[in-house]
């Protein structure tokens, strides 16, 4: 294309460019949806177990003894936890008072230093700050005591919700957790076990990241 068939073309565009009035999108009024607790909870579980989720339900003080069924039943022979998070002290009493065939392995210092180790680790477990009933997600912020390797790199992630974090929306948790005010540095959506649809929209579980997500449900 010679210079001046360019210039011909950019002149063109320019002119009619000049007669096209700046772009507005349509808004329109939007609100969030509200649902009862009950309704919550319903479609958080729902949705979850939808994208392949294993939802229990399991009552506080029985928390950590079924977390330890659930271990067996998994055949999980070592679980790795954060070693300053608040599950961290739980953990470790209820491994002392109680036999337990699962090796707790504490994840302490950089997470760069125990990145090699985790690939030989069958579950990590984390903390979580609720879930979202309207996409069925949970809420996790990795910080220094619970790296983001521990929700990503074993093949099962374990993680609990408490049954009274359920929020209705997402617009909601940031109202209600004032995150304007502390955002984290990293803040995860999880909605199920690792998956994709990028191979023929095909939707494939597994394929990066943990297979299996293990939510204990606490009420």
């Amino acid at each position: 294309m010679t210079s001046q068939a360019k210039e011909h073309i950019l002149d063109r565009l320019k002119a009619a460019s000049a007669d096209v009035g700046v772009y507005y999108p349509q808004r329109y009024d939007w609100k969030p949806p509200v649902f009862t607790p009950k309704e919550r909870a319903e479609r958080f579980v729902k949705l979850l177990e939808t994208m392949k989720a294993q939802v229990v339900p399991v009552k506080k003080k029985e928390m950590l003894s079924s977390l330890r069924a659930l271990l067996q039943e998994k055949n999980v022979s070592r679980l790795a936890y954060g070693a300053g998070s608040k599950l961290a002290k739980q953990l470790e009493a209820s491994w002392r008072q109680n036999k337990a065939e699962t090796e707790l392995v504490p994840i302490v210092g950089s997470a760069e230093e125990f990145r090699d180790e985790l690939f030989g680790i069958n579950a990590g477990i984390t903390s979580s700050l609720g879930g979202i009933a309207d996409t069925g997600a949970i809420i996790v912020w990795p910080d220094k005591h619970e790296p983001r390797l521990l929700s990503l790199v074993p093949p099962l992630h374990i993680v609990i919700v408490e049954k009274s974090q359920i929020y209705s929306s997402f617009s909601e948790v940031i109202e209600m957790q004032k995150w304007p005010e502390s955002m984290p540095t990293n803040a995860l959506l999880i909605s199920g076990p690792s998956k994709t649809a990028d191979i023929e929209l095909i939707l494939q579980f597994g394929v990066h990241g943990p297979k299996e997500l293990l939510v204990l449900l606490v009420e």
